[in-house]
């Protein structure tokens, strides 16, 4: 069965089996029963591929590569599964035909004679155009409609469909854009007697439906056109598009006669091509003046390519635009004069905008230029001020100076019509400049906070390693006031430095702003607090502090005078007490804890956006250093080394216990006696002899003579360990070298040895 056929050639021919066409569709004997709709709008806006979408249909669409025109004259197709047909109109404005027009309006005044429903199908970015949204054709059809058939004209729909809908701007908008069109276009046709005040809803019901882009938004255009489609087919929906009021009352059998006989009464009528013979000469006759004046037009607009490459002020661009305009409009006028003075005046306004249309595109460029030479200055003059000026009021006059300079050239522009809307460039600017300085100021806080927080952990660091030199159980206490108090220094400086940099005046966030810079301050704050407690907590770390601490509290008095125990009570009792209280130390560090026994309060959330919350950052395991593994590991390595400096203490007891005898001394005074005065008597000995007693004396004094004693007796125990060992050597020696005397001497040499083995187990 024939899918489709071609109703009017592209010769304007009607197709005189179009009767046999609505047969094979199954339309000839349906009466009453079917719809009309068609199609018009500019060539490769996608007009069959829509009806196929919408109907089912299967016209030829577009050769998206070569992008040439698969639509001639007019083709007809029966709706899938409904009693429409549809009528695929050739597009208008295609290259193919070029100036002749025609066939558009004899094709678009066709479509609305005979149709229920005329959807115009066009893009989004036509709305607002004369030519692209197809007002000049509507015109046309609109006039030459009323001239033939007011006296028995039928009421129709024109469905406008908006192509590539962004949403950017509301549909409410375009429509609102495109029924002043309509109403401009309608008040300026001319109209048959009875009919002056008519306005274009007397005759037209007017929709606007919206579909995006096929391709980029294709979910979204099938889900629109199945919209679109319910509207055609669902009697039941509110908006069905056809009511009885539209269909022409031909039964189906009649219509190839009744749509023959308008194709025939359209082409005969000579005033359907214009109103009349001096308008059509008019037209024709200017436009041909219009793209004449047109070459002189682009080639003064090349010079004034080339004349902005020269940052010209304003006052000298807007002398060669207007050169530029009386001159092409001299051309214009030279000959377009002399015809009809409507149709001269109509055509001098669109040589206009034409002309405003294209100088747009070098005066966008001028002022871009303008644009970009202010905003690439912008940092640097901002570098240069703030130097001597706060930042955020050198920030607020440069913003309102560079804009006022836009505000000037775009202004002047606008005023001689170069220019739509001066205030969107000028806020262009604006709000480029705006994000600039946040930028920057976004940067320049960066490097406060760096530095701050550089400040901020090494102060910290100094004044923690100060306090893990000196453990006391209050530890904590100091360690957390120096905190408050380095980090109330820190926020008071960075909030100093936000009040400089963020402008309540420029920055509607600017609390925001603040709060938002002050919380990532105090976050980094704690983080530092925990890092550098970290460190100082290491397992190895803190086993060398406490073993330091333990020497020190055990070897050394209050006053830091080395301890000489000569009891072993005593110095047992100082070494369970030293020992005692630096285990303690071992629990006070695992936890951060204050003398009340609380937890400090952390009061910024230390995990970030996307991070565990169940991570270390959570304020239960925060101030938490040393779990019972660690613990366990440092009290054991704390106690070793504290039994090993206990040993060595009690060796030196027992070695000062076991020296030479008190007898001794007095049997040496008695036998020494006369040594002793011989000293006497000789000076030199004397000397020497008070010398020494000096420095003894001296020692007693200041508290030196038990570390004194402590290092000779040391020395000594050295010595004789070491005599020993070379004795033990010398022995050996001998035994290797004698054989026959190790018999005879054996008892002696092991005598010996006990001796020596004795002396050694005796020192430490």
């Amino acid at each position: 069965m024939q899918q489709s056929a071609q109703l009017i050639t592209e010769n304007k021919e009607f197709n005189e089996d179009f009767p046999r066409f609505l047969k094979d569709v199954g339309l000839d004997n349906v009466g009453f029963d079917y719809h009309v709709v068609a199609v018009l709008g500019s060539q490769s806006t996608g007009k069959s591929t829509l009806l196929n979408k919408l109907f089912g249909t299967q016209f030829s669409t577009m050769d998206t590569v070569r992008r040439q025109q698969t639509t001639k004259g007019i083709w007809v197709s029966r709706g899938k599964d409904s009693s429409i047909l549809i009528m695929d109109v050739e597009g208008t404005d295609g290259r193919e035909r070029g100036d002749d027009q025609d066939f558009e309006r004899k094709s678009a005044l066709f479509s609305i004679a005979t149709s229920e429903v005329i959807i115009v199908n066009m893009w989004e970015n036509q709305i607002g155009l004369y030519q692209g949204s197809n007002m000049t054709l509507l015109k046309t059809v609109f006039e030459v409609n009323l001239q033939l058939f007011h006296e028995n004209i039928e009421r129709s729909r024109l469905q406008f469909v908006i192509r590539d809908f962004l949403g950017s701007t509301s549909l409410d908008n375009l429509s609102e854009t495109l029924m002043t069109d309509l109403n401009r276009t309608w008040a300026s046709i001319s109209k048959p007697e009875g009919l002056e005040n008519s306005v274009i809803t007397d005759f037209f019901d007017v929709d606007f439906s919206a579909l995006p882009h096929k391709v980029l938004c294709a979910e979204a255009f099938d889900e629109e056109t199945d919209k679109l489609r319910e509207q055609f087919l669902d009697e039941k929906n509110p908006k069905y598009l056809f009511k009885p009021c539209y269909h022409k009352r031909i039964p189906a059998d009649g219509f190839p006669l009744y749509t023959q006989g308008i194709w025939q009464l359209i082409q005969n009528n000579r005033d359907l091509d214009l109103p009349t013979q001096q308008q059509l000469l008019a037209q024709y006759r200017c436009d041909e003046f219009i793209a004449e004046a047109m070459v002189s037009f682009d080639e003064q607009c090349e010079e004034l390519l080339t004349f902005l490459k020269t940052h010209q002020s304003i006052e000298n661009l807007l002398q060669r635009l207007e050169a530029i305009q009386t001159s092409t409009f001299s051309i214009f006028d030279e000959n377009a004069r002399r015809y009809q003075s409507e149709v001269y005046t109509k055509k001098r306004q669109e040589l206009d905008r034409m002309m405003k249309t294209r100088l747009a595109v070098p005066i966008q460029r001028y002022l871009a230029a303008i644009h970009k030479e202010l905003v690439a200055g912008f940092p640097e003059r901002i570098a240069t001020l703030v130097k001597d000026a706060c930042f955020k009021d050198v920030a607020r006059v440069t913003v309102s100076e560079m804009v006022s300079v836009m505000h000037s050239e775009a202004a002047a522009l606008q005023k001689e019509g170069f220019v739509c809307d001066a205030e969107q460039t000028v806020e262009t600017l604006r709000v480029e400049l705006l994000q600039l300085v946040r930028s920057m100021r976004e940067e320049r806080l960066a490097q406060i906070s760096a530095k701050l927080m550089v400040q901020f952990e090494q102060e910290f660091a100094d004044a923690i390693d100060v306090s893990f030199h000196h453990l006391t159980k209050d530890i904590w206490d100091n360690i957390m006031h120096k905190f408050d108090e380095l980090r109330e220094k820190v926020l008071d400086e960075m909030l100093r430095s936000l009040n400089e940099y963020i402008d309540d005046e420029m920055d509607e966030d600017a609390e925001l702003l603040r709060t938002k810079h002050m919380f990532k301050l105090k976050r980094s704050t704690w983080l530092v607090l925990r890092r550098t407690l970290e460190n100082e907590t290491a397992e190895p770390i803190l086993q060398q502090r406490l073993r330091t601490h333990f020497e020190d509290s055990f070897r050394y008095d209050s006053r830091g005078i080395p301890k000489m125990w000569k009891k072993s009570d005593i110095l047992e009792n100082d070494f369970n007490k030293s020992l005692q209280d630096t285990l303690q130390l071992i629990d006070v560090l695992a936890i951060v804890r204050l003398k009340d026994g609380s937890v400090p309060t952390v009061d910024v959330p230390l995990a970030e956006e996307g991070e565990d919350t169940a991570s270390n950052l959570e304020a239960d395991t925060f101030f938490t250093f040393l779990n019972r593994k660690k613990k366990a590991n440092i009290h054991v390595s704390v106690k070793r080394a504290a039994d090993l400096v206990f040993l060595d203490c009690k060796r030196s007891i027992i070695s000062t216990a076991t020296r030479v005898p008190g007898y001794f001394w007095a049997l040496l005074a008695v036998l020494g006696w006369n040594e002793f005065v011989s000293v006497l008597k000789n000076p030199v000995l004397l000397t020497l002899l008070l010398i020494v007693v000096s420095f003894l004396f001296i020692l007693v004094q200041t508290g030196l003579a038990g570390p004194v004693k402590a290092f000779a007796e040391r020395s000594v125990r050295n010595a004789v360990n070491s005599m020993g060992e070379k004795l033990a050597e010398k022995l050996d020696d001998y035994r290797s070298t004698s054989p026959a005397s190790e018999t005879t001497s054996g008892r002696v040499i092991s005598a010996e040895n006990s001796s020596v083995d004795e002396k050694v187990s005796t020192t430490p």
